[in-house]
């Protein structure tokens, strides 16, 4: 079987007029693929000289076995949210989704913060394929802002400290960055 078709159903439902899937469930696949291509840069940089790039493999496997649910999570949290009649299992399951899309968005600054110091470790030949994986996760936390935001607007919720924190990351790595 070819990748594209394992793909093919998760696009076709994206394109749909429906809620789920949505962006938070496309998010934490872009998150997933971008971690999975830094962890690719990682094994053709390995060198047994290099402990710390096994370090920083290891506990990016990890966040990304964290994250991979949330693929489907996030579609089956905000569907509970749309359906739920009774005020307070709703107001539950908002705060679920609420909570996933905040542990989404700080999956990726902890991605951030550990790559920084894999990165002189990478080779040069595979760097381009670190870079996109870095890119992706950002954009994974540009997207948490952003559904955090909407949520706010459609829900009421209130949790403008997360939507900042998650802000706040998010203009600092961009001020890091510079490849």
């Amino acid at each position: 079987m070819k990748y594209r078709d394992k793909f093919k159903q998760f696009l076709k439902d994206l394109s749909k007029d429906s809620p789920s899937p949505g962006g938070g469930s496309a998010s934490a696949l872009v998150f997933c693929l971008g971690v999975s291509l830094m962890v690719m840069a990682i094994n053709f940089s390995f060198d047994k000289n290099k402990p710390i790039l096994v370090k920083v493999k290891k506990r990016l496997e990890k966040i990304r076995a964290k994250v991979f649910p949330y693929i489907d999570w996030d579609g089956e949290f905000f569907n509970q949210v749309l359906k739920e009649k009774d005020s307070l299992k709703r107001k539950i399951h908002l705060e679920n989704l609420v909570n996933l899309t905040y542990d989404l968005g700080c999956s990726c600054v902890e991605v951030l913060d550990i790559t920084k110091i894999s990165l002189p470790y990478i080779k040069k030949s595979i760097i381009s394929d670190f870079y996109i994986g870095l890119e992706m996760v950002k954009v994974s936390l540009f997207s948490s802002i952003k559904n955090l935001e909407a949520n706010k607007i459609m829900f009421g919720i209130r949790e403008s400290k997360k939507i900042d924190r998650l802000k706040l990351y998010l203009n600092k790595f961009k001020r890091w960055q510079n490849y």
